[in-house]
């Protein structure tokens, strides 16, 4: 185990040289101090390594960075503070190594870093653990010339907690400050008895730039991963020969033979076309490396040669004794020192743009929008959990079992009452198989591999979906036979029910030492998932669902249920209407299996059916892998997420509560999933608190029976029609458990509020939006950067989809100016960068320029298709549309609308009237799609950018004339400076050429794709005049 202890100083350049000797010193774990950090977090060492630190208010002092993804790693957060970074290493051979970044600061006093590190030593007594450690204190004890009183403080606790000091003499010092400070040894390597001899290879470097030098040494570790976790590789599906692989898999599948007659034979043939698949694979595509060890793309041979000479002439300042030779060579190693430091900020810059040029402009939604949307995760690096009420766990394997304890509840028998004792035995009955069924054809095989979805992660036989979906043909024939050897015997194939669990943290807001903050997903085999399908078309030929439920409902969407609550709210003839959205607490792991197969049985399902889910929930398995060892526990309840059943199987359960409610007199229900809104309705806060009381009892007692729980602290009531006094809101209490009344409840992603007047809603929607187009803006500027068709698509895909998600519930309110201002100023900002004009330009001309609708006409049309596609009547400027019109039309006419609504409001406008001059026609501008816009093209639709008149008008000149004496405006750059003469004799030319009349219109420089691309380059040639002009000015004043 190669480990590298630095203190970076919040340097930039040292954390890349850091992450240059990670690549190529090859070190497994950095103890890092004093790392550089941008807006909480650590950076500088790239995306691919684990980077652990403690979340705090206070500044990161020090950080650990794992960079072998074969490590087995538990952050300690009992352990980790502000200073002071604790992980748990596994190998897989089950030792254990603690490794400690601490930072004592000099400032600061040296009592609590050395209780902390007591601490540390004290409740892990017996353990190895290596301790990296910038103390600032100087001692003999670690070979440092001097003693002073922090040291003597240090060296007790040293000698009270029996650690060792790694350091060894004849090294150079680990600090050397510039000018006149003396060289000492002021960081420091610790490690207790158990872990001394595994210690090795201890140096000091001069390989960074700061005034701390490197550490490296070794530790003795096995890092070789369990043999299970080096069976988990995965093939790349990129560019394969797929009739190459179709031979070779049609070669093995001729070999094999279905029998389907019994379970073993079953059994057989998946093992078989597992392993063909498997072979096949090995044979044709290439394996995804598992080494995440890559060079920085940015460093050079030149930034190689300029350290060392930076750190040749430290030396040489250092070692000079006589004053003045010794001052001139600090001045020679600090120019030296600036020109390296700005070569690699110049490397890291430009290599960053390319970077953003080439693969920001060739997939908008690849690597850079999810850099910059934080879509990129690492590795999730799972903390100690609390156990017990005890801090942290003892070990990793304790900490996995208790995480797969919490969020994999066990169905325990012995809890069951005498009724659910009676349903259990009822539901497990194996039916008796009195009729036949038809077996599955060669058309159902073909109908689930094409519903495959690409960029999948695979279970636990590494089988992707993109190769089943490119060999259905060669496959469908074995999958037929051996789909219906499943259906005529029942079964499930067991090596189909093992999950490979991957652990999702739930969010930054969370204890990271509690199981609750974190989520499981279980990856099932794509084969099993087939069958799954298959299953599931087959019920729903017996099964329907409440019409109130709109989660996983084919047809149904989470608007659909959104308005279908505010139509309840709205339509009520009652006085007051009281909302209550119950949570119930882990809904989907908690589901009881019995239920499942009741509500199937009562629904009159086939017995084969029946018997194949009872063999699909049997003997299931998840298993969780890492390169330490595996985990394995035994699931009996819940539905798997991620399998393809379990939205199935949820419906099957809530339909039962659905069921109930519906007999409660004055109270409706509205599902989707897991989320569910009960109305209750009254003419009087004591009919309103009775029926919500009884309803939510009603719930409550329905949940005790199906084995699940009503999470009360997250259920909330909401009064959405009359007025009560807000200090004596309606009182809901079962249980002993009062449900809280909230003004404003987000419900399927719409912030709800009492009054229904939805301002909270769009003012959260133009908070979002500005907050997910801050790190595109970094990445779409003037010079460089993703172009502005990108940027657009982009905008349209997620700015465009959050503004107006949910349209249909909400979008009558934007009628009110000041609602609609709120979306239009948060729009403008916005396109601002996504035409790259200047920020002054006006809200109606720039989403004119960028080609794309005002956001509240946008929400406006949304809701009219919304309302169209629900057969809604649709009244167009006093014109009703016929719903016996085909909707294409409906929609085309919805679309004409909206256009002429935009036109009118665009000819009547005050502002924006040079861009006017451009486009008049917004229909031909949404034509023109060979628009692409830069700063120097959108200044002249915009009327904002290098023009004196305008500057002068913002007070940024003093005069508002251009150099020839005129006024400087759009028009006359384009028609009348003589000093522009030349490039304007050019654009005329080649306007003349093709027809066209000049002086023309404005709006003829854009109508056609070749008059654009001569006015883009008159456009360019007219900048790079101005900026010559400008250069020569400077030049003279300075003269």
């Amino acid at each position: 185990l190669r480990v590298l202890q630095l203190n970076a100083q919040r340097s930039k350049t040292v954390m890349a040289e850091a992450r240059d000797i990670i690549y190529s010193r090859g070190i497994d774990v950095a103890l890092i101090q004093e790392p550089y950090t941008f807006h909480s977090s650590v950076k500088g060492l790239g995306l691919r390594h684990r980077l652990i630190y403690a979340s705090c208010d206070d500044w990161i002092w020090t950080v650990v960075a794992v960079c072998n993804p074969d490590i087995t790693l538990l952050r300690l957060p009992q352990y980790s503070t502000s200073h002071c970074t604790c992980v748990l290493l596994t190998a897989a051979n089950g030792v254990e190594l603690m490794l400690v970044s601490l930072y004592c600061q000099p400032s600061c006093d040296t009592a609590p870093s050395i209780a902390h590190l007591d601490r540390i030593v004290r409740e892990n007594r017996g353990k190895k653990i290596i301790v990296a450690a910038d103390i600032n204190a100087w001692s003999p004890m670690w070979h440092d010339d001097a003693l002073d009183d922090r040291g003597r403080h240090f060296e007790e606790c040293f000698v009270a907690n029996d650690l060792c000091v790694v350091n060894e003499p004849g090294h150079l010092k680990t600090f050397a400050g510039n000018g006149n400070c003396a060289e000492h040894n002021l960081d420091v390597t610790l490690c207790t008895a158990s872990a001394v001899n595994r210690v090795r290879g201890w140096r000091v470097v001069d390989w960074v730039t700061g005034d701390h030098r490197a550490i490296l040494f070794e530790v003795a570790w096995d890092a070789r991963p369990c043999a299970t976790f080096e069976g988990l590789e995965r093939f790349s599906v990129k560019c394969v020969d797929w009739e190459r692989y179709k031979t070779l898999l049609q070669h093995r599948i001729d070999t094999l033979n279905v029998r389907g007659d019994t379970i073993d034979d079953v059994e057989i043939a998946v093992t078989e076309l597992t392993g063909a698949i498997a072979g096949t694979s090995g044979d044709v595509l290439k394996k995804i490396p598992t080494s995440r060890r890559r060079r920085v793309p940015w460093w050079t041979r030149g930034l190689t040669v300029a350290k060392r000479d930076v750190a040749r002439k430290r030396r040489r300042y250092q070692r000079e004794r006589i004053e003045g030779s010794r001052q001139r060579y600090i001045d020679e190693y600090r120019v030296a020192r600036r020109q390296y430091k700005k070569m690699v900020y110049q490397a890291k810059t430009s290599s960053w743009r390319e970077f953003v040029n080439t693969e920001g402009n060739r997939d908008p939604w690849g690597i850079i929008y999810k850099m910059q949307a934080k879509k990129i995760r690492t590795d999730q690096v799972l903390a100690s959990l609390n156990i017990g009420g005890l801090p942290g766990a003892g070990s990793w394997r304790e900490t996995i079992e208790h995480l797969l304890q919490v969020l994999l509840p066990e169905d325990n028998p012995s809890d069951d009452t005498q009724l659910q004792q009676v349903r259990r035995e009822a539901a497990y009955e194996s039916p008796a198989l009195t009729d036949s069924i038809t077996p599955f054809d060669i058309h159902d095989i073909k109908y689930v591999i094409g519903e495959i979805k690409s960029n999948k992660a695979p279970g636990l036989d590494m089988i992707n979906g993109e190769i089943i979906r490119n060999t259905g043909d060669v496959l469908c024939q074995y999958l037929l036979d051996l789909f219906n050897g499943c259906l005529r015997l029942g079964y499930f194939p067991t090596q189909w029910k093992t999950g490979l669990v991957t652990v999702l943290y739930k969010g930054s807001n969370k204890p990271v030492n509690e199981a609750k903050s974190y989520r499981l997903i279980q990856l099932l085999p794509v084969l099993g998932k087939l069958l799954e399908k298959l299953i599931i078309m087959r019920f729903k030929g017996f099964v329907s669902f409440s019409p109130n439920q709109y989660g996983f409902v084919s047809g149904k969407s989470t608007t659909d249920a959104i308005v279908r609550l505010l139509g309840l709210v709205r339509g009520s003839g009652h006085k007051y209407v009281l909302t209550v959205f119950l949570d119930i607490a882990g809904a989907f792991d908690n589901v009881w299996w019995p239920t499942v197969l009741e509500s199937l049985k009562k629904r009159g399902c086939p017995p084969i059916l029946l018997r194949l889910l009872q063999s699909y929930l049997t003997h299931r398995v998840a298993v969780l892998v890492t390169p330490a060892g595996e985990v394995s526990r035994p699931i009996t309840k819940g539905c798997p997420q991620g399998s393809v059943v379990a939205p199935f199987l949820w419906n099957l359960v809530v339909d039962g509560l659905l069921e109930h409610i519906e007999y409660m007199d004055h109270c409706d229900s509205v599902a989707y999933a897991d989320d569910l809104a009960i109305v209750v309705h009254g003419d009087s806060r004591r009919e309103l608190e009775e029926r919500a009381c009884a309803v939510v009892a009603r719930v409550n007692t329905w949940c005790r029976g199906e084995k699940l729980q009503i999470s009360f602290g997250k259920s909330k009531a909401m009064l959405m029609k009359g007025k009560l006094h807000p200090s004596r809101p309606p009182w809901i209490r079962v249980d002993g458990h009062r449900i809280e009344h909230v003004t404003q409840f987000e419900y399927l992603g719409v912030l709800l509020d009492w009054r229904l007047s939805f301002k909270p809603h769009i003012r959260r929607i133009a908070t979002r939006c500005l907050g997910l187009y801050q790190g595109i803006k970094k990445v779409a500027r003037g010079e460089w950067g993703l172009k502005t068709g990108v940027a657009r698509t982009i905008y349209r895909g997620v700015i465009e989809s959050v503004a107006a998600y949910a349209a249909a519930c909400w979008a009558d309110k934007l009628d009110m100016r000041s609602y609609s201002g709120i979306l239009l100023r948060m729009q403008r900002a916005i396109l601002c960068s996504v035409t790259r004009a200047c920020a002054t330009s006006s809200a109606a001309s720039l989403p004119v320029v960028a080609g794309v609708l005002p956001l509240d006409l946008l929400v406006e049309q949304r809701a009219l298709t919304y309302k169209a596609k629900h057969g809604a009547l649709i009244v167009l400027n006093g014109e009703e549309l016929s719903r016996q019109m085909p909707s294409t039309q409906i929609l085309k006419k919805i679309q004409e609308y909206v256009i002429e609504k935009w036109q009118k409001r665009w000819d009547e406008a005050e502002t924006g009237r040079i861009a006017y001059e451009f486009f008049p026609s917004l229909r031909e501008r949404l034509s023109m799609r060979w628009l692409e816009l830069s700063p120097t093209v959108t200044q002249y639709f915009t009327g904002h950018g290098e023009f004196n008149s305008k500057l002068h008008e913002l007070g940024l000149k003093d005069s508002p004339n251009c150099e020839c004496g005129e006024r400087d405006t759009v028009h006359h750059v384009l028609f009348q400076c003589s000093l522009l003469d030349e490039p304007r004799i050019h654009l005329e030319f080649k306007l003349r050429r093709r027809g066209e009349r000049w002086p023309g219109e404005c709006k003829g420089l854009v109508q056609k794709a070749q008059n654009f691309e001569d006015f883009v380059q008159f456009a360019r040639e007219v900048e790079a005049l101005r900026r010559a002009c400008r250069v020569r000015e400077r030049e003279a004043r300075q003269l």
